[in-house]
């Protein structure tokens, strides 16, 4: 038991947050800026512009989600272990 407790304070910490958006930031920056200008040759400055703003305006939605939903979320994930 104790074990599993070690587990998930490990996956829990602060670090282990920084270094997963660090990898997934330059995962992401990577592979825009290959398909970047393809996309950009083929709908236009506009179009790229667009693309990448309903991304951004998408993921934003992520963060305002869980700033009013994401204490129940815990909550609730800890009531089930």
């Amino acid at each position: 038991m104790a074990d599993k407790a070690n587990f998930q304070s490990d996956l829990l910490c602060p670090q282990s947050a920084v270094a997963c958006n660090s990898l997934f930031r330059g995962l992401f920056a990577f592979i825009m800026s290959e398909i970047a200008l393809p996309i950009r040759n083929g709908i236009g400055d506009g179009g790229l512009y667009t693309l990448f703003a309903g991304l951004l305006a998408c993921s934003s939605c992520t963060f305002v989600f869980l700033a009013f939903k994401g204490t129940a979320l815990r909550q609730r994930s800890t009531r089930a272990t």
